[in-house]
């Protein structure tokens, strides 16, 4: 959460890197919601951190509202297969998140 606290006041940091870091689908969702607003940020790194279906769901929503993001990476999670078919066959989601 103070993480997300801190991004939301962001207005110039543009790549974050935040892997290895346990922060589970509270944290994903938490930052989802700052990523829906924030104008600066264009790479995230969140690989490594627990993050099961119900983040990476809450973080790809977050991208369809912000066209900023050119690329997140969330590589090292708990993602299912199922889930990760669904952004495979989104061709705006796959070219900018890396499962």
């Amino acid at each position: 959460k103070g993480i997300a606290d801190l991004l939301r006041l962001n207005e110039t940091l543009e790549s974050f890197t935040l892997g290895f870091n346990q922060i589970g689908d509270q944290g994903a969702k938490a930052l989802a919601d700052i990523l829906k607003t924030n104008k600066t940020l264009t790479w995230l790194d969140l690989g490594v951190n627990q993050i099961g279906d119900e983040g990476a769901k809450a973080l790809t929503d977050a991208l369809k509202v912000n066209r900023k993001i050119l690329k997140m990476f969330l590589y090292g999670n708990k993602i299912s297969e199922a889930f990760k078919a669904k952004v495979n066959k989104n061709l705006d989601l796959q070219s900018r998140i890396a499962l």
